[in-house]
C-alpha cells in the first residue's frame, strides 16, 4: 500500500459535507463512518478487512434507490479492494489531487513441500487456551470493542471511526476503528504483552507534567504476559491475560497481606457475522487502560508503615489512570511520613478523609489544566492553520505528514481510581467513580458473605444526580434521548429512571473557550455513564461548577493484625470489566454471587493466584458470566487473602 498523508478531522469534515450523496447515505451513521474513513485516508484503495465489510449497507442503499454505486471495487486475485467513486467528488481540485493507481498484487506466498504421509490422526478443534496470540492493531482487530465510559453516542455495538490515530506500522491500516481517538496522552507506555504499570514510576523531578505522546516505551515496571504461560490446565487463561503476585513487587512479604494475586486482561471483541469459530476470531484492543500498583508504603526512616493496593481504570485513553498511579502512593506516603495518624480516633479519621479529598481534587486539578492547556494549544493551531488557508485559496482538502503530531487533536480521557490501604489493624478504603472494592468473610456457618463494598458513583445516586442537574448536565439514555429529572430532593437513595443513564451536558451550541469539542465527527453529543471521575476536561469546563466532580468516598475498616488472621476473610478489588459481564445486574447480588464463586474455590483449596484467574475467566464460568457478549471490557481484579 502506498504512503498516505492523513487530513486533518475539520478538513475530512468539510469534504464529507461536499460529496453528492443522499440523504439516507448521510444519516447512517455506520455509512458516514466509513466514508470518514476512506476520507482519511486520502481516498487509497483499501482492503475489505480494514473497512469491516460495513460497506455493503452503503451499497444496498443505493441498489434500492437506483442511483450510482457510492464505492467502486477493484479485484485482485483473492482480495477485494474498495474507495469511494469518483464521481461523488464535486471540487475537480480534490479529485485531481489524488492518487488513482490501483494497488499491486500482493505477492504470492512461498509454496511449502508436501508431505507424503499424512498423520493418521483426526485434527482436533482449537480450544479457548490457542487463541490467536499475536497483537492485533489494524481495525479488524478493534471493531466493536466494549462502549467505553466515554463513548460517542450512536449505535452501542456500532463502530466509530478514529481519524487522527498517528500509531500505525506498516502492516497496519491507515486508519483504525476505536471507540475513541487513539493518541496516547501519557509518557507511560505498555509493553508488547498489553501491560500497564504494576509498580510505582516515581514523579518527575519538575512542576511539569507530560501527557503527551511518546515513542518510548515505559521501564521495567511495564507487566508481562509471560507469567501466564504457567497456569493449571484446569483453568487456562486468556492469551491477553497476564498475572502478578507478591514476587512481582518490591514489598516486605513479613509485614501486611502478602497472599494476594492479580489478574489484568486487554479488553477485545468479536465481529459481527463472522463465519469464524470464536477461538480463532478474537480482536483485542490495541492497549488496556487499566492500571494499577502495589506498594509498601514506609516511614521517614524506612521502616514499613503501609501496604497500599492501587487501581485506575481509564476511559477514552490510558493517560489519565497511568498519570494517577504513577502519583497516588508517593503522595499519600509523604502525607503520613509528614502526620502518622491513629486511626482509632474519630477526628484522626476525619482529618485523613479531608486530606484525601484534598489529595484527589489536587490530582485532578493538574491533569485537567494540563489538559486545558493542550487543548487551547491545538485550537490556536486549527485557528492559525484555517486563517492561513482562507488567505491562500487552498482547497479545504489539506493533505498532512501522518507522523506531524501538532495536527493531531488532543485526547480528552479520565480515569475512576480505588485504593485500599492496609495500615495496622485498619482497612482504609478511597473511592472515586465505579470501581469497586468488597471485603467477604466466612462466617460461623461457612458460609460468605459480604461485609463491606464500596458505592458505585453511577447518576442514579440522588446525592450524585442532584449536583450534576444543577451545575448543567442532562440525562440521556443510550439514543441519546433526554430523561426527564425533577430536581426536587428525594428520601430515596437512587432513582430507578436514571439506572442506565448517561450524562451530558445542557447547552452546547457553540464552541466552548478551550476548544473542547462537544460532538463527535459523527455529530452526536460526548456522554459518560460514570457520575465521578478524575480527568474528563469537557465535565469541568467551569472550574467553579464542575458537572462531574471527583470527591472520593473514604471508609475505615478495622480487621485486626493481619498475623492473627487465618483465611477467613478476603478483599476483592476490581475494574467494572468484571461486574459489566455477569448475569446479575443488582449491586449487592453481583457482590454476593462472586464472593460465593470465590469462597468456594478457596474453600476447595484453590490457591488465590488461581481463583483470581477464573474471576478473569468471563467466557468460560456461565454460571456467574453471561453466556455470549459481543464485546469483552479491560479487566484488572486483585484478590487478597486476609
Amino acid at each position: 500500500m502506498h504512503d498516505i498523508q492523513t487530513p486533518d478531522i475539520a478538513s475530512v469534515e468539510r469534504t464529507f459535507q461536499g460529496l453528492e450523496l443522499k440523504a439516507e447515505q448521510r444519516d447512517n451513521g455506520i455509512f458516514a463512518a466509513i466514508v470518514k474513513a476512506l476520507l482519511s485516508n486520502s481516498n487509497q484503495w483499501m482492503r475489505a478487512p480494514d473497512i469491516v465489510g460495513t460497506i455493503s449497507t452503503a451499497l444496498k442503499l443505493a441498489k434500492s434507490r437506483g442511483c450510482e454505486e457510492p464505492i467502486e471495487k477493484h479485484q485482485i486475485k483473492n482480495l477485494t479492494y474498495y474507495r469511494l467513486s469518483l464521481h461523488l467528488f464535486t471540487d475537480s481540485r480534490i479529485r485531481d489531487s489524488m492518487n488513482t493507481i490501483p494497488p499491486t498484487p500482493p505477492p504470492d506466498p512461498p509454496r511449502l513441500a508436501k508431505d507424503k504421509k499424512r498423520s493418521p490422526t483426526k485434527p482436533t478443534r482449537s480450544t479457548a487456551s490457542s487463541r490467536n496470540t499475536s497483537k492485533r492493531t489494524t481495525i479488524d482487530s478493534d471493531i466493536n470493542i466494549i462502549t467505553p465510559k466515554k463513548i460517542k453516542i450512536s449505535h452501542n455495538t456500532s463502530p466509530t471511526i478514529n481519524l487522527m490515530d498517528n500509531e500505525h506500522n506498516e502492516h497496519d491500516s491507515q486508519f483504525l476503528i476505536e471507540p475513541s481517538v487513539k493518541k496516547k496522552s501519557t509518557k507511560y507506555q505498555p509493553s508488547e504483552d498489553y501491560g500497564t504499570p504494576e509498580s510505582v514510576i516515581e514523579e518527575p523531578m519538575t512542576n511539569e507534567i507530560d501527557i503527551t505522546s511518546s515513542s518510548s516505551s515505559s521501564s521495567s515496571s511495564s507487566s508481562s504476559s509471560s507469567s501466564s504461560s504457567s497456569s493449571s490446565p484446569s483453568s487456562p487463561p486468556s492469551s491477553l491475560m497476564i498475572t502478578k503476585g507478591p514476587i512481582d513487587f518490591d514489598i516486605n512479604t513479613v509485614n501486611g497481606p502478602k497472599s494476594f494475586a492479580i489478574i489484568q486482561e486487554t479488553g477485545y471483541s468479536y465481529p459481527r457475522l463472522s463465519r469464524l469459530k470464536r477461538s480463532e476470531n478474537r480482536y483485542p484492543k490495541s492497549k488496556c487502560e487499566d492500571a494499577f500498583c502495589v506498594k509498601d508504603l514506609r516511614r521517614s526512616d524506612g521502616s514499613f508503615m503501609a501496604r497500599l493496593f492501587c487501581l485506575a481504570d481509564g476511559h477514552g485513553g490510558s493517560g489519565c489512570s497511568e498519570f494517577l498511579i504513577s502519583r497516588v502512593p508517593n503522595r499519600i506516603q509523604e502525607l503520613l511520613q509528614e502526620h502518622p495518624a491513629n486511626f482509632d480516633n474519630k477526628d484522626e479519621q476525619q482529618w485523613f478523609r479531608e486530606q484525601m479529598e484534598h489529595l484527589v481534587r489536587k490530582l485532578d486539578d493538574e491533569y485537567v489544566e494540563a489538559k486545558r492547556v493542550e487543548f487551547r494549544r491545538w485550537k490556536s493551531r486549527r485557528e492559525k492553520q484555517s486563517d492561513s488557508n482562507s488567505i491562500s485559496g487552498r482547497p479545504t482538502f489539506i493533505l498532512k505528514d501522518r507522523n506531524d503530531t501538532d495536527s493531531m487533536p488532543p485526547v480528552d480521557d479520565g480515569s475512576t481510581i480505588i485504593i485500599n490501604m492496609f495500615i495496622n489493624d485498619w482497612l482504609i478504603n478511597v473511592n472515586v467513580g465505579d470501581s469497586r472494592t468488597f471485603l467477604a468473610c466466612r462466617g460461623k456457618n461457612n458460609k460468605w458473605s459480604v461485609e463491606f463494598a464500596s458505592e458505585d458513583h453511577k447518576p442514579y445516586l440522588e446525592r450524585l444526580a442532584l449536583k450534576i442537574y444543577s451545575n448543567g448536565g442532562i440525562f440521556v439514555d443510550s439514543n441519546d434521548d433526554p430523561i426527564k429529572f425533577d430536581p426536587t430532593p428525594r428520601q430515596r437513595r437512587t432513582r430507578p429512571s436514571l439506572k442506565n443513564a448517561r450524562i451530558r451536558l445542557q447547552g452546547q451550541d457553540g464552541e466552548n473557550e478551550d476548544g473542547v469539542p462537544y460532538i463527535n465527527e459523527t455529530g452526536k453529543y460526548w456522554s459518560i455513564n460514570v457520575a465521578a471521575t478524575c480527568g474528563d476536561l469537557l465535565f469541568k469546563l467551569n472550574r467553579s461548577r464542575r458537572v462531574i466532580d471527583c470527591v472520593p468516598d473514604v471508609t475505615f475498616r478495622k480487621l485486626g493484625k493481619f498475623a492473627e488472621c487465618g483465611g477467613d476473610r478476603f478483599l476483592l478489588i476490581s475494574s467494572d470489566g468484571l461486574f459489566d459481564h455477569l448475569k446479575e445486574s443488582r449491586t449487592d447480588e453481583q457482590n454476593n454471587e462472586v464472593a460465593k464463586f470465590i469462597g468456594g474455590l478457596l474453600d476447595n483449596g484453590e490457591s488465590v493466584m488461581n481463583v483470581v484467574k477464573k474471576i478473569g475467566s468471563r467466557e468460560k464460568y456461565t454460571t456467574l458470566f453471561k453466556d455470549f457478549s459481543q464485546v469483552y471490557d479491560d479487566i484488572t481484579c486483585i484478590l487478597i487473602s486476609l
